[in-house]
This record gives structure tokens, sequence and C-alpha cells, in this order.
């Protein structure tokens, strides 16, 4: 590889970057970094050596940068509200060429963020010709109030043209969020049609803790506002946002990737001694008389850990599935809670049932018509047996280190969601905890799980009818 073509692969990207950070526009960047890499390698091919390789070709950048920078300002300065109606009528340059191909592009952009409402009036007053009264007439509005409109509008964009607006990251570099979601289907459509594509997901993300502008939030995702708007409202009708004063700020709970890691190295510190005090109480509770034996002790382990963890901590039990459901306007019930991505994963644990009884399943499997279960076989319990029957000497042990464990979580959880949203923290974390226990009893070899699980017996309680 020669000496040019080293600097190429070494500065071509940096530079791309530098560009695109100052200009905000993936063309120009590409045009500035070009130009920047032509002085380069000219100068090379006559001859030149430069002492230090990386401050010169940073000067040249900054060369070119300072000229760019120049140029916007001369554009600004040139550019006149009041010219807009005769030089862009048809949404072209005109052929005295008055405004430049940036002067255009300047233009373009403040009109693509005026709100609906000045949007309608100056797209039919300088683009399609139309007069202030038939604009009225149409839109069903005051003359007087077209003409002011059309006059805020001059002012504003005299005003915006000699702005340095810049779009935010996420214009180029989206986040991807995941969601739990608790769901009645019965009751109608679920939520997640809100926010299965990353504009949405997006928006919620830049408005979280974040009260927005439409303009503020176009911007910072480099989206025109008629397509802004639109996503918006659809996200007002899910009622994942709310406005006050014009500005927008998410309705739902997202957890950052940092706290989502640091609640799981927090579950890590409890599973051990966790596992062990399970075990005791799991032991005491087999050995009461009122405990239905249909099966051995190790094929009831799963059942009976799940039992001892979910009776005595049913309040946590109901935050681990899920967001507290809201009935929506459409009477749809369901709640979304969003987490920024992470490496940090896991299966959770599933209880499913049906009418009257409920089975534990280790992660999603499916549906009921999967399983072929012995039911002669499968010990019941029945609901108003549960307190007694599992309260033990070490279930109240596992008690106690459960409320420790959930009292560390509740801390880190408020310090990371805003204080608007603490009426909304019944939310699930990323961890389920009695996972998390009952995969380091698999681990350790104290419970064994049958090589078929669609066909393991475990055991069901049963509500009372």
């Amino acid at each position: 590889m020669n000496r040019s073509e080293q600097i190429l692969e070494t500065y071509m990207q940096p530079v791309f970057y530098f560009a695109l950070r100052k200009t905000s526009s993936r063309e120009e960047a590409e045009d500035f970094t070009h130009n920047v890499m032509l002085d380069v390698l000219t100068a090379l091919g006559r001859g030149f050596t430069p002492d230090n390789e990386r401050a010169w070709v940073w000067k040249i950048a900054r060369n070119h940068y300072a000229k760019w920078a120049a140029r916007q300002t001369n554009v600004r300065q040139t550019l006149d509200a009041d010219e807009i109606r005769e030089t862009v009528s048809d949404g072209s340059l005109v052929e005295d060429g008055l405004l430049r191909e940036e002067e255009t592009a300047l233009l373009y952009r403040e009109l693509a963020l005026l709100s609906r409402d000045y949007r309608t009036i100056v797209c039919e007053y300088y683009f399609k010709n139309r007069t202030l009264a038939d604009i009225a007439e149409s839109l069903g509005l005051p003359h007087g109030t077209v003409k002011r409109k059309i006059s805020e509008c001059r002012k504003h964009l005299k005003e915006a043209i000699n702005m340095a607006r810049t779009y935010g990251k996420r214009s180029f570099a989206p986040e991807l969020i995941e969601f739990g979601q608790n769901w009645d289907p019965t009751t109608g459509k679920d939520g997640r049609r809100y926010v299965e594509h990353l504009l949405a997901q997006n928006i919620l993300l830049e408005a979280y803790d974040n009260p927005s502008t439409a303009e503020d939030l176009c911007l910072a995702l480099g989206i025109a506002m008629p397509y802004m708007e639109d996503e918006l409202n659809f996200l007002m009708e899910g009622e994942l946002l709310t406005c006050e004063s014009g500005k927008y700020r998410t309705n739902i709970v997202i957890l950052s990737k940092e706290v989502q890691e640091n609640i799981y190295a927090l579950a890590l510190e409890y599973v051990d001694e966790m596992a062990e005090l399970v075990k005791k109480a799991v032991t005491e509770v087999y050995e009461k008389p009122e405990c239905p034996k249909k099966l051995s002790f190790d094929d009831m382990k799963l059942t009976l850990v799940e039992r001892v963890m979910n009776v005595r901590v049913k309040e946590d039990v109901k935050n681990l599935s899920g967001p507290h459901m809201i009935r929506h306007k459409d009477g749809s019930k369901w709640a979304l809670a969003g987490f920024e991505k992470t490496d940090v994963s896991q299966v959770w644990l599933e209880v499913w049932g049906w009418d009257y009884t409920q089975i534990i399943i280790l992660g999603n499997r499916g549906n009921w018509d999967e399983f072929e279960f012995d039911w002669s076989k499968v010990p019941v319990f029945a609901e108003d047996s549960l307190e007694n029957l599992f309260v033990t000497t070490h279930s109240l042990a596992v008690d106690d280190l459960y409320d420790d464990y959930l009292a560390r979580r509740h801390a880190l959880l408020m310090a990371d969601i805003p204080t608007y949203l603490h009426g909304k923290t019944t939310i699930m974390s990323n961890v389920d905890f009695r996972k998390l226990v009952i995969d380091r009893l698999i681990e350790t070899g104290w419970i064994t799980l049958a090589p078929d699980m669609n066909k393991s017996e475990m055991g069901v309680w049963k509500y009372a009818e």
C-alpha cells in the first residue's frame, strides 16, 4: 500500500464524520471529504512531504470548514423572507438565479418545520399562488387571520433561516427499545402497534423526561413536520405521550441500560443464599401431611420452589408480571414498559392456565395444546390451603431476604425513573428473580428437568370456583 492509499484509509472516515457533525448533511459531508482528500493527494502528488502528517491533514480539513461556515453566513445574510413569493412560487429556482441551491435548502428546511396550521396557508399562498381571500374561504377562517399568519410566518422564516440549526444524533443513529406488555386480549388490540417502528421508539426516547416541542423533535430525529405531526397524534392516541403547553413528554417508563444491568448484578448477589433457603423451605413443605403427594419429592421440586417464592411475595409477583393494565379510550386494556437495549437478558418463568387451574413452565412454550400431561398424576393445591401449607420456618426467612432485595431494587428503580412517572413504577425489571433461583438449583443438580418438558408432570393450584 503506497503513501497516498495509507492516508486515505487512515483519514477519510474520521474527516467524513467530522464534516457530518459540522454540516448535518450527508451529501455535504461527502463533498467536504472529497475536497479535503483531493487537496491532500494533490499536494502529495507534487512531492510535498509533511513533517506531521496528522496535523497537516486536519489543518486542511479545518481550512475547508472555515470556508464552508463563511458561505453559510453569507447565505443567511442574503436570504430575506420577503423574497419568498417571488423566488419559490413554483417550488424551484427563478430564472435570474437570485437564490443559490444552498439558500433554497435553508428555506425548505424551515418550511418543513412549520406546524400544520401555518404550513397549509404558506403552501397555498406561496406555492399555489392562491389569494388570501380564497385561502380564508377554503379554510373557513377570517381574512384577517390568514393575513396575520402569513405575516407571522414571514417573520419566523426570516429569523429561522439565520439560525444555525443542526439535526440531533437520532437523525442518523436511532436507538432500539424492547417492550414488556400486559394485555387483556378480550378487550381489543394491544399496545405494541404504537411502538413497532424506529420513529415512534425514538420519539419516546427523545421526549423521555425531556419536554419537547414538535419542532424540537423534528430536529432531533431529522424528520419533517408533516410526518412528525402524524406520528405524534398516533402516540397521543395510545396515551404514550402527553402534551402540555405545546410540549410533548413520554408517558411510560423506559428503564435505562445501566439500571437494568445494575438490577441484574444486584439479583446475583442474593441468588446463592436464596437458593439454599428455598431448598430448606421446600423440604419442610413436602414433609407436611397436607401436602398432596401424587409425585415424588424430586418430581415436585420445581412446583414447590415456585410456590414457596410466589406465596410469600405476592406484591412483587404482581410487579414482575408487568405494568398494571389501564383501560384506554378505545376500550382496550393494556400497558407498556420500555427497556433500552442491553446484553443482560434471560428467559422468563411463565405461569400458564385456564379456568381455575394454572401450571408453571420455564419460558414461553406456545399454547396449551402442545402439552401432554397425565393429569391423574399432577398434584393439585387448593387455594385456601396455600397460605398455611407454604408457611414454614425457612419460608419466612425467604420472605425476609426477598424484602431486602426488593428494597434495594426499588431504590435503583426510583433513581432511574423520572419523578413524574413514579406513579407508574409497578413495572417489571429485566430480572425474574424466581427464574434466577430456579436456574441456580438446576445448575447445581438439585432440580432435574424432564427430558421432554411438554410431557413433564408439574403441580397445579386450583382457585376457588
